[in-house]
């Protein structure tokens, strides 16, 4: 009967380890962070929009030209959406982007990709040759808003 007890309690506390474990790897990733993409006009043939994005996964979208959904926009990504958004943003080696790509010519869309969080703060302005990991980005980010329910 001891020995069933001291098992019991060795199991129990074991449990108790690795629930603390697991709490402390789920708590890393609820870091808070927020994400702006703003896309300008070009020649009034591109997009234009402003959608903010926080680790809570609330936005605050403004379409402004050519989208689906014009003027201001709140709500709540659901979870396959803030998945999503969470593995683009821990694919990003934010140290090593650059705070521009490609030139400020006139007939190129501007984009501008702020992106905040505990440790960083990056602010990124592109129209051409940026990296994959934020093409991918805004790619998402555009297939999001353009959907019937924003």
């Amino acid at each position: 009967m001891i020995k069933l007890k001291k098992l019991l309690f060795l199991f129990t506390g074991v449990l108790l380890t690795m629930t603390c474990t697991i709490n402390k790897k789920t708590d890393k990733k609820s870091d808070p962070w927020s994400l702006e993409l703003e896309k300008g006009g070009c020649l009034d043939v591109c997009q234009a929009f402003t959608i903010t994005i926080t680790s809570n996964g609330k936005f605050k979208y403004n379409g402004k030209f050519k989208v689906k959904h014009l003027g201001l926009k709140t709500g709540t990504l659901n979870s396959e959406e803030q998945i999503k958004i969470n593995r683009l943003l821990n694919s990003i080696n934010w140290q090593d982007i650059k705070s521009g790509y490609g030139s400020n010519a006139n007939s190129l869309q501007l984009k501008v990709l702020e992106y905040s969080a505990k440790t960083i703060k990056k602010k990124v302005s592109y129209s051409g040759s940026e990296p994959q990991q934020i093409k991918n980005l805004e790619h998402y980010i555009d297939t999001m808003i353009n959907k019937d329910e924003l």
